[in-house]
């Protein structure tokens, strides 16, 4: 039998039954990313007292007490088990509504909604790497400009498609101190830095190893000192978060006097969220990251390292053909390029923000900061109405 014809039969089996008021909640990493600010709407909203809202996490036990209401319950899920995967499936197919933003649980049956989040807008090739569209029957997006590009890179069905934003943008222009619980300022500027990842932590035939000690722009012997030199110069401090499924073995680098690693368990322990952290920084440095399209909507400085992007666009792919046509902001090419950035920075120049602001009217509809609401407002009107 093969794996068509089981999930169909897996598929009709379940969807026979009775379907849950329950709101299966799916995020990577656990209670994060697009589908938590839902979750939280969802929270303070009265009309969700009685739905069961149910995580899918890797560990259970570290989020029950921090999330102690009657309806809230969280369930082990492992996506690289087999028996996990068909118990998170029964779950799935038992729920009315599934929301997630990651990884994919199963194909929707009737009577369901099955929404996915996403986690970006593609910049980098997604087709062939990932495929969500065969397991949700609806999906959003932040603009019209971007909506065909998502359908052809994620293979997602025009039809399900919803202008609905990303809710992790709510938080980006409601600074809350988040970032003071993870790093000293010491009244400094901070600038942000968020790289892809080069070296995925599976091998998919597109990895490659950057030189040096393995990011962007500091493949010479003594950049990466030479970058906190500039830093401590301009009183800046820059806090670098890896990409979650970077290699890190490919990652040569350790905190210097103004630089400063963080990982995701930082922000778990410190119970706070990326986008809260972006909020409270003064300037991004990305890449080939959807958050560059996000962090348009700070109206903030934005660095872009471009220094691989040929090999980038050999190995990985990209989804346009020149990104500058598209991506706005400091193009840095070499260690001199960032340093000058970081002297911008200092001084509060910023001579791309006209730039910018065009590619955030291009790259987000929505700048209200109440994607989380409309997302939450569908699933209301689903478990109400039974259409969205």
């Amino acid at each position: 039998m093969n794996k068509e014809i089981l999930r169909s039969a897996i598929t009709a089996f379940w969807g026979s039954f009775p379907k849950k008021r329950r709101v299966l909640l799916e995020s990577n990493p656990d209670l994060a990313d697009n589908v938590y600010p839902v979750f939280e709407a969802m929270l303070r909203d009265p009309f969700f007292s009685d739905v069961e809202l149910m995580w899918l996490v890797k560990d259970p036990d570290q989020w029950r007490e921090r999330f102690p209401q009657k309806n809230v319950s969280f369930v082990a899920f492992d996506p690289n088990d087999n028996r996990s995967r068909l118990g998170a499936a029964r779950l799935a197919l038992t729920s009315r509504v599934v929301l997630t933003c990651n990884k994919t649980i199963w194909t929707p049956g009737k009577s369901q909604l099955c929404l996915f989040l996403g986690h970006g807008t593609p910049i980098k090739a997604c087709k062939g790497f990932y495929t969500p569209g065969p397991f949700c029957n609806a999906w959003s997006y932040p603009t019209e400009n971007v909506k065909a590009v998502m359908e052809e890179q994620l293979g997602l069905s025009p039809a399900g498609g919803m202008l609905l934003g990303y809710p992790r943008n709510d938080y980006l222009n409601r600074p809350c101190g988040a970032l003071d619980k993870l790093v000293d300022r010491r009244g400094r500027k901070v600038l942000f830095w968020l790289p892809t990842f080069r070296q995925h932590t599976k091998d998919y035939g597109s990895n490659y190893a950057l030189s040096g000690c393995g990011l962007p722009l500091l493949g010479e012997d003594g950049a990466l000192e030479a970058l906190n030199a500039a830093l401590e110069r301009e009183n800046i401090l820059l806090v670098l978060k890896p990409h979650p499924v970077q290699d890190m073995s490919a990652i040569r680098a350790g905190d210097l006097s103004s630089f400063k690693l963080i990982y995701d368990d930082d922000l778990r322990k410190n119970g706070v969220q990326l986008y809260q952290l972006l909020a409270d920084a003064d300037a991004l440095l990305t890449d080939y990251s959807s958050v560059y399209c996000d962090f348009l909507l700070t109206g903030k400085p934005i660095g872009l390292t471009l220094d691989d992007l040929e090999q980038y666009g050999a190995s990985r792919g990209l989804v346009m053909d020149d990104v500058t046509a598209y991506l706005k902001g400091r193009y840095l090419y070499t260690l001199d390029d960032l340093t000058a950035f970081l002297g911008e920075l200092s001084r509060g120049e910023d001579p791309a923000a006209a730039q910018r602001a065009q590619a955030n009217d291009y790259y987000n509809h929505w700048k209200d900061g109440a994607s989380a609401l409309r997302v939450a407002s569908v699933i209301r009107r689903y478990l109400e109405k039974g259409a969205v």
